[in-house]
């Protein structure tokens, strides 16, 4: 059974039910000038970015969500990240980029990216 989670703006419908030994730490919406700035450093635009910081069974992991505006863009996002952050996962749903990020505990991120 998952746990409800109250309702933050801005927050991925994902992170809405979290499942059992897992609570969320903090979360935030990358917006204005620092999701820019992001958006310059990878030389993609973005639709948006959050930041995620989950604790499952006492271990952190830190989920970003980086959306990008067309698949072309989405493709290009998902190869940066991967190549270029070294993510312990770095998933894709649609234009969305799913990176488990890299100092995450690799255990405990391969079993959330299962459950999200």
């Amino acid at each position: 059974m998952l746990a409800p989670v109250a309702k933050a703006q801005g927050l991925d419908p994902r992170f809405g039910r979290l499942p059992p030994g897992c609570s969320m730490e903090r979360s935030e919406a990358v917006t204005g000038d620092r999701l820019d700035a992001v958006s310059e450093r990878l030389k993609i635009p973005l639709k948006s970015l959050s930041n995620t910081h989950l604790i499952l069974n006492g271990k952190r992991v830190q989920v970003n969500i980086l959306e990008a505006g067309t698949d072309e863009d989405a493709d290009r996002l998902q190869q940066r990240v991967s190549g270029g952050f070294r993510p312990v996962l770095c998933l894709r749903d649609g234009r969305k980029v799913i990176e488990f990020a890299g100092k995450s505990d690799a255990p405990a991120a391969i079993k959330l990216s299962y459950e999200l």
